[in-house]
């Protein structure tokens, strides 16, 4: 049971590891499938180009091509119109190549641009590796969610069957122990039952043998009206015969006893028909369980898709956006926070690969954590275009004086895009925003403030 407890440990790590990847990467949140579609398609996708240069080139080529048209027949001293118009539209076609060729270096600047800030490079191939990576590490990440679930289901299974030898051994001890609700006392039960049976046949083995002593004395008395003369004296004495016969029949009495005994365990065991007919009743109830238990697996199942589903689009963006905040509230001391799929949060600090479970940090860092996460959710649920304000009541009691500043600087910044409402019983955000006035500080009463 240790082993497979180990084992389904050693696979959820392998598992969190496997989502960090996922995570990590650009596509993230994204099915493979997707990842090579967009990273073949990021030519093709819309970009912001400067059309400065082009429009320049032409403004100023025009009025070019009537100078070098004029200056064309003034030098040759004709005034042929033919001669006229092949040279205005042959620079006027000069001016076109040139601002049709800066407008496709500004198309490819602005998808170069787009690239780089997407996916950290311009490189056609390295962008479509990067998309084969991630189809990897998602392949990766399904093999240890699996291996997740046939650990789990063989721990599961294992804890069931010697759930159910146990309680089938109480249940024997029981009908001739009544006292055993537990399998030590079954165990000493039954180690005093395995001496009682060595007994028994001890004292079978001595009945047997005293038997053969009694009839071989009776072969060897003499027979009737035999002179007493001729008659030898016994090897024991009548008083060591009573003594020991004695023994013989009390060691018998409790042989026949603990024989007695276990008979009427057998006969307790119930009529055959009767068992038969039970164990026919549980063969149905069995199939009729296993029918309900796979409608519910078959819904588990579904369930399970659409809630992977859910986390694969949501989870990846939340954990970029908390870890940016959480970055931030700390000056830089986490680079990252990851979730997994139950939502268990977890924070990378700077310069250690390795990440922390939330309850692992300190009480001011955990706040720090929910905090960003909070606002994080705010940012990706509310929809930016209402802009939905955001009400904290008193989010930074347990701040320290440095995390509390950092908090609120961070939420003026973000106040920038909707109102924030932050009401708490201190002073102290109060005095930190005193004299700016882009921030609107009214006390309620001489020791609460709202800002």
């Amino acid at each position: 049971m240790d082993k497979a407890r180990s084992e389904r440990d050693e696979a959820m790590k392998a598992l969190l590891r496997a989502e960090a990847a996922v995570n990590e990467s650009p596509f993230a949140g994204q099915s493979p499938e997707s990842a090579r579609r967009e990273a073949a398609g990021t030519e093709n996708e819309p970009v912001k180009w400067n059309p400065v240069p082009g429009v320049l080139t032409f403004l100023i080529g025009v009025p070019l091509c009537f100078v070098v048209t004029y200056a064309v027949l003034f030098l040759t001293g004709s005034h042929s119109k033919l001669l006229a118009l092949l040279t205005m539209l042959a620079g006027f076609s000069c001016v076109c190549a040139l601002a049709l060729f800066l407008k496709k270096r500004a198309f490819q600047a602005g998808w170069a641009e787009l690239r780089l800030k997407r996916f950290g490079t311009a490189d056609l191939d390295a962008i479509r590796q990067l998309a084969e990576d991630y189809a990897k590490l998602c392949e990766a990440r399904d093999a240890a969610q699996a291996s997740v679930n046939a650990k789990s289901a063989a721990a599961d299974t294992l804890y069931s069957s010697l759930s159910s030898n146990e309680q089938g051994i109480l249940l024997e001890v029981r009908r001739f122990a009544p006292d055993a609700f537990d399998i030590p006392t079954a165990d000493q039960l039954l180690r005093a039952c395995a001496v009682r049976r060595k007994e028994l046949a001890e004292a079978e083995t001595a009945a047997r043998e005293a038997r053969m002593r009694y009839e071989l004395q009776v072969q060897q008395a003499p027979a009737p009206g035999t002179p007493e003369a001729d008659v030898p004296a016994p090897v024991r004495s009548r008083e060591a015969i009573s003594t020991e016969l004695g023994r013989v029949r009390a060691a018998l009495a409790e042989a026949r006893s603990s024989a007695d005994r276990l008979d009427g365990q057998l006969h307790a065991a119930g009529d055959p028909a009767v068992l038969r007919a039970s164990a026919e009743d549980l063969a149905a109830r069995k199939e009729r369980l296993e029918t309900e238990y796979s409608a519910l697996r078959l819904a588990m199942e579904a369930l399970e898709g659409a809630n992977t589903a859910l986390q694969n689009r949501f989870s990846p963006a939340l954990g970029r956006r908390a870890a940016e905040i959480f970055s931030r509230l700390t000056d830089n001391r986490y680079a990252g926070v990851v979730l997994d799929r139950s939502f268990r949060l977890s924070a990378e600090p700077v310069g250690d690969p390795v990440f922390r479970d939330a309850a692992l940090l300190s009480a001011g860092a955990l706040d720090q954590l929910y905090l960003a996460v909070r606002l994080a959710i705010c940012e990706l649920v509310l929809p930016p275009e209402k802009q939905v304000p955001i009400v904290l009541d008193d989010a930074l009691a347990n701040f320290d004086d440095s995390r509390c500043a950092a908090a609120l600087q961070f939420l003026k910044e973000a106040a920038g895009n909707r109102q924030i409402l932050l009401f708490t019983c201190h002073s102290r955000e109060g005095e930190f925003f005193a004299g700016d006035r882009e921030v609107f500080v009214q006390r309620l009463t001489d020791a609460a403030v709202e800002v």
